[in-house]
């Protein structure tokens, strides 16, 4: 067989071979386009995020959170488009730092404005690793999906639980906390039962932690090695898109849990000021008993 024709057939085989990874990317993106579409837009939300970890040494101690967090969040668009704001409710230690999550398509990465109560300045996020809250989330994980962004790989098929699901690797084609998310979508529903969180380690990717979520819309998010986890808890949920005034940089120094906090403060203050007169009023009131003796 001449040289020819070898290259001839090795050229062919080739294009089949990349024509059916194409294909078999293309379904992988399907259904993650499916999958995008049943994501929040245009909704307003309350979220608890019940953060349980280990106590010393020993097991996690899911009796009781370590501490729980109450967030007021509001997403207005999907995809590229999408921009989420956060606004902390409780603790009170907490209460008043606010974000703005939106997609800068030029720099190709997600911006996060941060306001933080004390400061007169906003902050721009400038590591989306970083934990969100103290909880077992990062920043990068609390910012909308943007589809282009991954490139795709069907995996196969797996039970999670009772449910049926398509196993979809997503590799992101920019700089990320993750070397790889893997995907576990219904087919039920086109819904994520679970996501797998891949970090670069010293041997390649290792699992950093998970995302199930329940059949109510609970989030449960677990370290694969320490076992702790965040669970989050969505209620009044409304399906509007938010007043465009929310996504204004200059409104989150006058957020509404900021505002409360600064009023619940004055009238702690108020009240500390009538105690100490009510003191002095009782000290002098001694002080005349005493030169009447």
């Amino acid at each position: 067989m001449s040289a020819r024709i070898i290259a001839f057939l090795l050229l062919g085989l080739a294009s089949v071979v990349a024509a059916g990874g194409e294909g078999e990317d293309r379904a992988a993106r399907a259904i993650i386009d499916k999958y995008a579409a049943t994501l929040p837009a245009d909704e307003g939300a309350e979220l608890r995020l019940d953060i349980y970890r280990r106590v010393g040494i020993g097991e996690v101690d899911l009796a009781r959170p370590r501490i729980s967090v109450n967030l007021r969040r509001s997403i207005r668009g999907r995809d590229a488009s999408a921009r989420v704001r956060i606004d902390v409710m409780k603790p009170a230690s907490m209460a008043g730092i606010a974000m703005i999550a939106t997609w800068n398509a030029k720099a190709r990465k997600h911006e996060v404005l941060r306001f933080l109560p004390g400061s007169s300045a906003l902050g721009r996020m400038s590591y989306l690793s970083t934990s969100f809250l103290q909880s077992h989330l990062s920043y990068e994980d609390v910012v909308p999906l943007v589809v282009d962004e991954y490139s795709y790989a069907a995996k196969g098929e797996k039970k999670v639980g009772e449910a049926d699901c398509q196993v979809i690797e997503a590799a992101p084609k920019r700089p990320s906390t993750y070397a790889k998310l893997v995907y576990y979508i219904r087919k039920s529903d086109g819904r994520a039962a679970k996501v797998e969180y891949w970090a670069r380690g010293y041997r390649g990717a290792e699992l950093k932690k998970t995302r199930t979520t329940k059949a109510d819309g609970t989030e449960e998010w677990t370290t694969a090695k320490t076992k702790e986890k965040t669970v989050v808890t969505f209620s009044n949920r409304k399906a509007e898109a938010p007043a465009e005034a929310r996504f204004n940089p200059e409104s989150l120094k006058s957020n509404p849990s900021l505002v409360r906090l600064m009023k619940e403060r004055a009238k702690l203050l108020e009240q500390q000021d009538k105690v100490k007169r009510e003191i002095l009023e009782l000290k002098a009131e001694i002080e005349k008993l005493e030169k009447t003796r």
